[in-house]
């Protein structure tokens, strides 16, 4: 909206009420969220995450008739995607769909376990069916891309990559801040390690929590976040007798107080299929922060972290996870990676410059709706 890119209207799927309502509405963006269906409200009692797509369908015909859309932006897939695709044609607009990450390797990971290529190639096919239907398709992540394009061969000359930006304003340093924070949680004296996240297998954060219990000068991890894992990687760190402070899930308000907290971010996730084809945008938030990260080689996190703006270890690997976190105990070391990232964040990772391709994409869709 600021950049002139669009005048967007937002429509928030019903999908929502599954996580809380609470800041849905944005000040900037006219937002509407889906109300649940009856049929959608019955089913969700043994499908948690069932989306009446007939139901999201109408309303996104709807949402798109009153404010006169030139095109719809999907940033879901699986049945998401496919109402949204199923909106456009009846329209007759054009669909920009993004890829955020790899659906169908997440299954793969957290539910499935199990690693079958060829069922893994069948479910992303399905998940990721609507793309065919796009006029545009953008992908979060340069990995994520290279995935789409093998999987969907044809999709070569409407493939767009913006990669995560972040609001420069909201993540940025704050002594101030970091003092009052540290004070609050306890933590003044501490070295703090920190990591928001979902908590998932493939974040891999029993791993950090085994680096934790190894090292010689205690730390104190700062986890915020929840998620299936959650119970699980607490009485981990219990047993292992790690000093941990599990925070939550907060509001996206908060999140750079948090982060203010720390004297060095991980991202120690596992080497798995929906982990190479990703670039987690909390990495990102970090960066934006100046505060130095230590992350598993996978995805794009090498990339974004080369030249000297974090260190990378192999993932799974928690005597090099260690070393790395010693490493960083060096506040010289520590000041000087962070300050690099931080650099590079001014410059590189601004909304106002990650939303550029947007307007590519977009006249691409409109000059072949």
């Amino acid at each position: 909206q600021e950049t002139g890119v669009a005048d967007p209207q937002v429509l928030v799927t019903s999908r929502q009420a599954t996580y809380g309502e609470s800041g849905v509405q944005s000040a900037q963006v006219p937002t509407t969220l889906v109300s649940v269906s009856t049929r959608e409200r019955w089913a969700r009692r043994v499908r948690p995450f069932y989306v009446d797509t007939g139901a999201l369908q109408a309303a996104i015909e709807q949402q798109a008739r009153r404010t006169n859309a030139q095109l719809i932006h999907v940033h879901w897939s699986s049945g998401i995607g496919m109402a949204a695709r199923r909106a456009a044609d009846a329209l007759g607009l054009p669909l920009v769909a993004e890829v955020r990450f790899d659906l169908a390797g997440a299954v793969m990971t957290e539910t499935i376990r199990l690693d079958l290529p060829l069922l893994e190639s069948v479910l992303r096919r399905r998940f990721e069916r609507h793309l065919n239907g796009a006029a545009a398709v953008v992908a979060a992540s340069h990995t994520l891309a290279r995935l789409v394009a093998d999987s969907f061969p044809d999709l070569d000359d409407r493939l767009y990559v913006v990669p995560n930006g972040v609001d420069l304003d909201h993540f940025a340093p704050d002594a101030g801040v970091r003092q009052a924070t540290r004070a609050r949680l306890g933590l003044s004296d501490a070295f703090v390690v920190v990591s928001t996240t979902n908590m998932l297998r493939y974040e891999g954060l029993d791993v950090l929590i085994d680096s934790a219990a190894h090292l010689e000068r205690p730390i104190h991890l700062l986890l915020v976040g929840d998620g299936t894992q959650s119970a699980d990687l607490e009485s981990l760190a219990s047993k292992r007798g790690v000093e941990a402070t599990f925070v939550g899930r907060v509001p996206f308000a908060e999140v750079p107080g948090y982060l203010s907290a720390m004297d060095v971010f991980a991202v120690p996730r596992r080497d798995a299929s929906v982990t190479r084809f990703a670039s987690p945008i909390k990495a990102v938030e970090a960066m934006a922060m100046g505060v130095p990260i230590v992350a598993s080689s996978v995805g794009d996190l090498p990339d974004l972290l080369s030249d000297g703006r974090g260190l990378v270890i192999p993932p799974g690997d928690s005597p090099a996870l260690c070393q790395a976190i010693d490493t960083l105990r060096d506040e010289g070391v520590r000041s000087a990676i962070g300050k690099r990232a931080h650099d590079w964040a001014r410059v590189s990772a601004s909304w106002s410059d990650t939303v550029q391709p947007y307007r590519s994409a977009y006249a691409h869709a409109l000059a072949n709706r």
